[in-house]
């Protein structure tokens, strides 16, 4: 009975190293060439050593590997339109910020109409998501969150035409936090999944993160010239 535990336990540990030489032994996209090298040649050795039992496990990891990487494919899609949303509704937030500091009607009104536009802009740029099949609830969530915000984005801005500014200094801090919550989902995607974004461009996520940050402690303030 003892011999029979040592046995198996040597069958497993055995069995463990195997799956782990196997899966390190997947030839990805961004090896170097001479590990690519290491690991036909080790793949090689492996299968006469294993009886060509790891090959197949090897396709079995391979498999795996090229669905991680469709995976990650759509979720980069999903993830850039929705950045390029929040760019849009970037560049709105600068148009409302200017439309706040004027005194003239018309100038408001000038300012008002470029916010509406790129708000416009960020909401299109979020509709294909809807045809998304593969990763649709995280598309269709992205594309709900944009759109919700774009819709109180144009609230706030008849909050501040009707002299409401607490309301739209409200809408504007409740916004910017819900930018936050999909940065950082976007984030927690690429931590998980490191095909996604390159690390340069996460660490850009992580930078527009910071900015809107601090748009969230902004506050609107009526102009004490203003006139309509």
């Amino acid at each position: 009975m003892t011999y029979y535990k040592f046995f198996s336990l040597v069958f497993l540990i055995c069995i463990l190293i195997m799956n782990y030489s196997c899966k390190s032994m997947v030839i990805k996209d961004d090896d170097s060439a001479s590990d690519k090298t290491k690991k036909v040649l080790g793949r090689i050795f492996l299968g006469v050593g294993t009886f060509g039992i790891s090959e197949g496990t090897i396709e079995d990891y391979e498999k795996e590997y090229d669905q991680e990487k469709k995976k990650s494919a759509v979720l980069r899609n999903i993830s850039i339109f929705t950045l390029q949303a929040i760019e849009n509704i970037g560049k709105a937030e600068n148009e409302i910020v200017l439309m706040t500091r004027q005194q003239q009607e018309e100038k408001i009104k000038y300012y008002m109409v470029i916010a509406n536009n790129l708000l416009d802009n960020a909401d299109n740029k979020v509709k294909g998501l809807k045809d998304i099949k593969d990763m649709g609830d995280i598309a269709k969530q992205f594309k709900d969150a944009v759109t919700d915000i774009v819709n109180k984005k144009k609230q706030l801005i008849g909050y501040w035409l009707k002299k409401e500014y607490g309301a739209a200094a409200a809408y504007q801090t409740l916004t910017n936090q819900k930018i936050i919550e999909i940065l950082d989902k976007i984030l927690q995607l690429s931590s998980s999944n490191k095909y996604i974004f390159s690390q340069d461009e996460i660490y850009k996520i992580i930078r527009l993160r910071e900015e809107w940050t601090k748009l969230t402690k902004f506050r609107f303030q009526p102009s004490p010239k203003q006139t309509f």
